[in-house]
């Protein structure tokens, strides 16, 4: 959340099992490895990793030169991605470009331009060789491999501040600034489906595990659970005093 605060919630019950507070507003915080570990982007220019059982941070990394924004994963690697890829995880920054790092010895090994504006998100495909990112009302599709551009995506009306991947990758999700949760054709960039998800702008947006469920949340403070397939919704939370940002 934007109050500096990462919430570890139960999903059957709605309880929440852990609060963890930061030093900054926090832009990003996702599960490492074995789910013991998560790891955070924020403000203050830094990646920080917290350990769950301890409830504190346990190491922090600050070599970023912009507020770090995003943060994905390669598995069994030694790399960052941020726009701004290291051989254990990606990171998306704040910035126009991509760059992807070496997280053994910190040095840019690549960088990927193709957005005018700020970039909103970033995502992995499956198999970790086609990232996805977002910026203002543009998304690109990249080949990691060789750093090309797979296809571009532009002419939306709204702003898209998150976005994921779908269970067969033949789609992905974006959630907007009008509170819709819209899945994009990955060939056509035509719009299948709508979701009219919250009242206002989505930043935060998750498939769980086996593609069933979609979690949302965004300004309104509230984190929601969607059936996928259908669209329904199944439970909201709404114990957050700040907008959600991960």
């Amino acid at each position: 959340a934007s109050d500096r605060s990462i919430f570890i919630w139960d999903i059957n019950s709605s309880e929440l099992i852990k609060r963890m507070k930061g030093e900054s507003s926090l832009k990003e915080a996702k599960f490492l490895h074995e789910n013991d570990k998560i790891i955070t982007t924020g403000e203050d220019k830094s990646i920080r990793i917290w350990d769950i059982s301890q409830g504190r941070e346990i190491n922090i990394i600050k070599r970023q030169n912009k507020p770090v924004s995003h943060v994905a994963f390669l598995q069994n690697t030694d790399q960052i991605i941020s726009s701004s890829k290291s051989d254990d995880f990606i990171v998306g920054l704040g910035s126009f470009s991509i760059n992807l790092w070496n997280t053994r010895n910190l040095k840019l090994s690549r960088n990927l331009k193709n957005h005018r504006y700020k970039i909103e998100d970033i995502e992995l495909s499956k198999d970790k060789k086609t990232l996805l990112s977002l910026s203002y009302r543009k998304a690109t599709l990249w080949d990691l491999d060789s750093g090309n551009i797979l296809n571009e995506f532009s002419g939306f009306k709204k702003m898209m501040y998150t976005c994921e991947f779908s269970k067969n990758e033949t789609e992905f999700a974006v959630g907007t600034d009008n509170g819709k949760i819209n899945f994009i054709d990955i060939k056509t960039g035509e719009i299948n489906r709508t979701i009219n998800a919250h009242g206002s702008t989505i930043f935060a947006m998750n498939f769980s595990p086996n593609y069933k469920y979609l979690f949302s949340g965004g300004f309104d403070r509230k984190l929601k659970l969607w059936d996928a397939q259908t669209g329904s919704l199944i439970k909201t939370m709404s114990k957050h005093i700040s907008s959600l940002r991960s």
